[in-house]
């Protein structure tokens, strides 16, 4: 018997073009049999609220067995997946090419489809789901929420502590536009996928909030007037690179004990910061950052791109050297 998570999960194809994939009793029969594995086992319950919602409704049975829960007691574990995939890529003992097969986001897809397929997907869970549509009548919003959010704000900012607790000197989201696209093949057996994103102005003091337990470096002042990048994801390796044009960037560099500044490394990093000028004026130096990041057993989606994507810019800022090619989370 070949041993899951002891090498990378082989992702079969969903066959959702069968007549049997949208089948209730089959899937029915599915999730009983994959939900008795998962109670056995019970390795995934701290990760989302699937698993605990599954073992309370099992443990509150009457037999405190899965043959104790009712079929139609299974719709709030399904809800409850938001189809990370953290279970199957670096939990679950059972996944592809153990004899088990199981794949437990793939059968809360399936019961999904199939609840579409029979018209029971609630009108608001619909409209959520157009989200090209709803990106689109967010970028009206978009200025008069960086507006608002604005800690030069004192109007917005003294109500929204009053009425929503958050304190007016916090930093919020800053002014940035942000154009991102993903592709990610769905039935890829092995973890893929190509990004690129393309941002707009936006101050990069920003950055010392994410970083500044690296103890390495800080951003004393300096805009990124846009940024562009451009990568590739195959069997979990992320390579590309970062294209950045800075104003008036200026860096600290810190003594690794106590944070304190290294006034003369730090004049020598800037020199070099503005002296490396691929494109454009001494000003606005273009940089280029190339990102190279293996995915890591505990990176989600969204935690993977933003640590593959942080490579690049620390490299457009300051040399390896000097980050210690440590990545903030």
């Amino acid at each position: 018997m070949s041993e899951g998570s002891l090498q990378a999960p082989i992702r079969h194809p969903l066959n959702w073009q069968e007549p049997e994939f949208t089948d209730t009793a089959k899937i029915d029969e599915e999730m009983r049999r994959v939900f008795d594995i998962c109670h056995g086992c019970r390795r995934c319950f701290n990760l989302c609220d699937s698993f605990p919602r599954l073992f309370d409704l099992i443990d509150n049975s009457p037999t405190e067995e899965l043959d104790g829960v009712k079929s139609e007691d299974f719709a709030p574990v399904v809800e409850a997946c938001t189809l990370c995939d953290m279970c199957f890529m670096t939990k679950c003992p059972y996944v592809p090419p153990h004899e088990f097969n199981l794949d437990f986001p793939h059968l809360m897809l399936r019961y999904r489809a199939a609840e579409a397929a029979a018209g029971k997907t609630h009108f608001v869970a619909g409209q959520l789901a157009q989200m090209d549509r709803n990106g689109s009548i967010a970028t009206v919003v978009a200025p008069i929420a960086n507006w608002g959010s604005d800690s030069k704000n004192k109007l917005t900012r003294k109500i929204a502590e009053k009425v929503a607790g958050i304190d007016a000197r916090a930093e919020l989201m800053g002014a940035g536009l942000l154009d991102f696209s993903l592709q990610l093949p769905l039935l890829s057996p092995t973890f893929q996928c190509d990004y690129s994103a393309n941002l707009g102005r936006i101050d990069m003091t920003f950055l010392n909030r994410l970083v500044e337990e690296q103890n390495k470096f800080c951003v004393e002042s300096g805009n990124a007037e846009k940024m562009a990048l451009h990568v590739k994801v195959r069997n979990g390796l992320a390579k590309g690179t970062v294209e950045a044009t800075y104003n008036d960037l200026k860096i600290s560099v810190l003594r690794e004990k106590d944070g304190s500044k290294r006034k003369l490394v730090s004049v020598v990093a800037n020199i070099v910061l503005r002296g490396k000028n691929e494109r454009g004026s001494t000003n606005q130096p273009f940089k280029v950052g190339n990102i190279y990041y293996r995915r890591e057993p505990t990176d989600g989606i969204l935690r993977f791109i933003w640590r593959s994507s942080m490579t690049g810019l620390l490299e457009t800022m300051v040399p390896k050297n000097i980050s210690g090619g440590k990545l903030p989370d």
